[in-house]
């Protein structure tokens, strides 16, 4: 084996063995990269590892995942398969399903990379999370990926206050300012008639 020099994930650089089948680690990933770009959790990496779904090579202590494998990789659904196919219904008239919807273009100089760890940013800060919501989507339209759609659903009895939402609003564009072009996004709130 032989010694190289390998750049983390975190930005910092550490020495390892490395075995000659394994010196071309542009090719691999780590478990935090797979988790990423899987978008699961590091823990469900380890898993889909010591199941044998996915191959690992250990190397220095830690996994190292061929990126193609990952790329290649389909996780099974989580939770149990559904047995029939949920039926339409209304909401109560006492207590609406709320709709907002946001869309916005990325900024011209923005690619799906960097608005992507944007939204990472976002996820990890655990701070933008709509007190009141139900769900939060995150959606690009296939013909037009350029453009995001937000989508946040509120039950009428927990929905706060428009002030409130106004804010947790801003504090989002805040956030995301540098790759999405607010000043000339979208937005409407509507109640939802029908739903699963």
């Amino acid at each position: 084996s032989f010694k190289v020099a390998q750049k983390l994930w975190i930005g910092t650089f550490t020495t390892m063995h490395i075995e000659p089948e394994h010196a071309d680690l542009q090719k691999f990933v780590t478990v935090q990269e797979a988790a990423r770009i899987l978008g699961v959790s590091e823990q469900n990496v380890h898993h889909h590892i010591q199941k044998e779904h996915l191959k690992a090579t250990m190397v220095g202590g830690r996994y190292f995942i061929l990126r193609e494998d990952v790329l290649n990789f389909k996780p099974n659904m989580s939770g149990r398969p559904r047995g029939s196919v949920p039926r339409w219904r209304f909401s109560p008239q006492d207590n609406l399903l709320l709709q907002t919807t946001i869309e916005v273009d990325l900024r011209a100089e923005v690619d799906e990379a960097t608005f992507l760890r944007a939204l990472e940013r976002v996820k990890r800060s655990e701070t933008y999370l709509f007190d009141g919501t139900i769900a939060r989507y995150v959606v690009s339209d296939q013909r037009t990926p350029r453009r995001v759609q937000f989508q946040f659903f509120w039950r009428q009895t927990v929905m706060p206050p428009e002030e409130e939402v106004t804010a947790m609003l801003l504090d989002l564009q805040a956030a995301l300012a540098e790759v999405l072009d607010w000043e000339h996004a979208l937005s409407s709130t509507g109640h939802v008639w029908m739903h699963t």
